[in-house]
C-alpha cells in the first residue's frame, strides 16, 4: 500500500512538472508571437508612413515639373507642342499620386 503512495505520489508530482513545462512553453510561444504581430504592424505602419510622404514629394515634384514648363511656354510662344504633352503626363502623374492616396486612405 505504501508502494502505491509513493508511486502515485511520484507521477503526480511527474505531471505537475511537466504541465508546468509545457504551460511556461506555450505562454512564451504566444509572447513571441505578439511581439513578431506587433513589430510586422509597426513596418506596414512605418511603410504607410513612408509611402505618403513619397507620394507627397513626387507630386511637388511634378507640380513643379509642370510649372517650369508652363513659364517656359509663356516666354517661348513658339515651342507647345511637346512640352503640352509632357505637362499633360504630368498632370496624369499628378492625378495617380492624388488617386493613390486617397486609396490608401480608405484601406486605412
Amino acid at each position: 500500500a505504501w508502494v502505491c503512495r509513493v508511486v502515485v505520489s511520484v507521477v503526480w508530482t511527474a505531471y505537475l512538472v511537466y504541465a508546468s513545462h509545457v504551460a511556461e512553453s506555450t505562454r512564451k510561444r504566444e509572447s513571441q508571437l505578439q511581439d513578431d504581430l506587433c513589430a510586422a504592424v509597426q513596418a506596414l505602419r512605418d511603410g504607410r508612413r513612408a509611402d505618403s510622404m513619397l507620394n507627397h514629394i513626387l507630386k511637388n515634384n511634378m507640380a513643379d515639373a509642370t510649372g517650369c514648363i508652363e513659364l517656359f511656354r509663356r516666354e517661348h510662344p513658339g515651342a507647345g507642342g511637346k512640352l503640352s504633352t509632357a505637362c499633360d503626363i504630368l498632370f496624369r502623374g499628378i492625378s495617380w499620386c492624388k488617386l493613390r492616396e486617397a486609396m490608401l486612405s480608405i484601406v486605412a
